[in-house]
């Protein structure tokens, strides 16, 4: 039962921690994204450093397009601060139950044989012919086992019929008495 509610329990830890790793494998892309708006807008402060060497006219159009870079890259940090914000809520979620579920997780790893995997993971891998068996084969039988119930008194009156008949023949006492007595002797030596 302690196994049950540790891979009940496992199960469940496993689940929690996916739904994780799912939140942090979207921060990180988000992330990533933040990092392409931040590289786009050092490129183009780069162009605009170059281009305001070269006049004034073209410096001030260019510082105008750095604004508007620099406010595009603000807003990209924004929302990676958001990403982070709900990862690490999502983190903080799941803190009390992993901490309820670390015990009982260690105690399961400590206790888990290699050969105890290879025959879960065999189990598992063989679960569709077990299952394809017990549908076509078992189930059908245990159908039928209602009507085998009566068959089985029939046949069991016939042979209390035949008992009876063979019993009641002329000299079945004496073969008895011989059969009890050899019984007696192998018993004795």
């Amino acid at each position: 039962v302690e196994t049950a509610e540790v891979l009940a329990g496992a199960r469940a830890a496993v689940g929690e921690t996916g739904e994780v790793l799912l939140g942090a494998r979207g921060a990180v892309v988000e992330t990533g994204e933040v990092l392409a708006g931040a590289r786009a807008a050092v490129g183009v402060t780069g162009e605009v450093l170059d281009a305001a060497a070269g006049t004034t006219a073209s410096a001030a159009v260019l510082v105008t397009r750095a604004g508007g870079v620099t406010t595009a890259a603000d807003g990209t940090v924004e929302r990676a601060g958001g990403v982070l914000g709900r990862t690490e809520q999502m983190v903080d979620g799941f803190a009390p139950v992993v901490e309820r579920l670390m015990p009982a997780a260690r105690r399961f790893a400590e206790q888990l044989d290699p050969a105890e995997v290879d025959a879960a993971i065999e189990l598992v891998d063989r679960m569709p012919q077990v299952l394809t068996h017990l549908n076509e084969d078992v189930l059908p039988m245990l159908r039928q086992l209602d009507r085998v119930g009566p068959d089985v008194h029939e046949i069991l009156e016939v042979v209390q019929d035949v008992r009876e008949v063979v019993g009641s023949l002329p000299g079945m006492g004496l073969l008895k008495r011989r059969s009890e007595r050899k019984d007696d002797d192998s018993s004795d030596g």
